[in-house]
């Protein structure tokens, strides 16, 4: 066939040739490549950009035969690729692949009747207004909807992107839905031996500049319990990877408090890095007093949002053990000249700062 439009009732491909790819279907550039490659050398990243062919496959089939049907076209794929020495370009979830890679990952491990989702898809985060926006693209192989949660702190971003990939998992395993709007989600694809399930609500999603050209289905968290969407969503994550808080004691004394002054030097030049913009997949947390009853206070950690001259306002990420009226998920101000400490998460994993606590967990071993 000349085209596809959707409405095929067989299985059906469209093949053609193009020899003006540059123009007509011009390759990701090297910068591009380099984030979203399997097996793709620099070297030939650059000589990608000079490609003089292209071949395009668009498949389609009935949904009852997806995952047949798409096993067979990634198999005809690579084929191809490796009898030509191209390169495959996944137009769904916008990466490359040699063929040896193609194989290895579409093709090899695909073991069972569903495949693992994580093989076929990807997820993107990126930041609006302070807090991350995770959508996935890839999953319009599969005859499904793609997925995205809205309005994630940057400190949780990891654990929302893990649950979104067990849902994913979950309704390629079983694509339905038993009560409208609402899914539970065992907690044992995210922990093997947990028992219970993420309470998740279901929507139809707003499409974005850049979303897959897809259905979109919105994950909130409106189903946990708490008194506000960040308390709920603390609470479903918490449970979800096992992660609740405990308080620790400390003794304010001269190497505490030598520690704390280190890190507020810190603090200046903290603030100009993050206003000039951290790269992606960074963020920073701060440490403040939250005053308690009877005079005590709880240091606890605040995702920063925003940092205009003294103001550092975020979400509340710890849970408060005994102040009423404050919990997780709440956004605060606190004031820089108060802050305790810091952490700065950077892309590789590596933490700069929090010596306070570190000072606190080694005089108790």
């Amino acid at each position: 066939m000349e085209s596809i439009n959707g409405d095929e009732t067989e299985p059906t491909v469209c093949a053609f040739a193009n020899i003006d790819p540059r123009n007509d279907y011009p390759p990701p550039d090297p910068e591009f490549v380099e984030l979203f490659n399997y097996g793709v050398s620099p070297q030939l990243a650059v000589a990608l950009q000079s490609t003089q062919a292209a071949f395009i496959l668009n498949f389609s089939c009935p949904i009852e035969q997806a995952w047949d049907r798409l096993r067979a076209a990634q198999q005809l794929t690579g084929s191809l690729a490796a009898a030509t020495g191209g390169l495959i370009w996944d137009a769904e979830t916008r990466q490359i692949f040699t063929p040896g890679a193609w194989q290895e990952i579409r093709v090899d491990r695909w073991t069972r009747p569903t495949p693992d989702v994580d093989d076929h898809t990807i997820i993107h985060a990126y930041e609006i207004n302070g807090q991350m926006r995770v959508v996935t693209l890839g999953m319009a192989k599969f005859g499904l909807p793609d997925v995205v949660v809205n309005q994630v702190p940057l400190s949780v971003c990891s654990n929302v992107g893990q649950l979104v990939s067990a849902f994913c998992q979950a309704i390629a395993d079983r694509p339905v839905v038993d009560r409208s709007g609402e899914f539970d989600l065992d907690y044992r694809r995210l922990r093997p031996n947990a028992t219970g399930a993420a309470p998740l609500t279901v929507r139809m999603g707003e499409h974005h500049d850049g979303d897959p050209m897809n259905r979109l289905l919105e994950i909130t968290f409106d189903r946990g319990p708490g008194q506000d969407a960040g308390a709920r969503r603390h609470a479903i994550l918490c449970a979800a990877f096992d992660s609740g808080a405990s308080i620790v004691p400390a003794a304010h004394n001269d190497a505490l408090a030598a520690a704390s002054r280190s890190a507020r030097a810190e603090l200046p030049a903290l603030r100009a890095a993050f206003n000039e913009g951290l790269p992606p997949g960074e963020f920073m947390q701060v440490k403040a007093a939250f005053e308690g009853p009877d005079g005590t206070r709880e240091y606890m950690w605040v995702d920063v949002v925003t940092w205009n001259g003294d103001e550092i306002t975020g979400p509340l990420a710890n849970k408060p053990f005994n102040i009423a009226g404050l919990h997780p998920g709440q956004v605060v101000v606190v004031a820089q000249s108060t802050v305790f400490d810091y952490k700065h998460k950077r892309s590789d994993g590596t933490i700069d700062g929090n010596e306070t606590e570190r000072h606190i967990i080694s005089t108790l071993n």
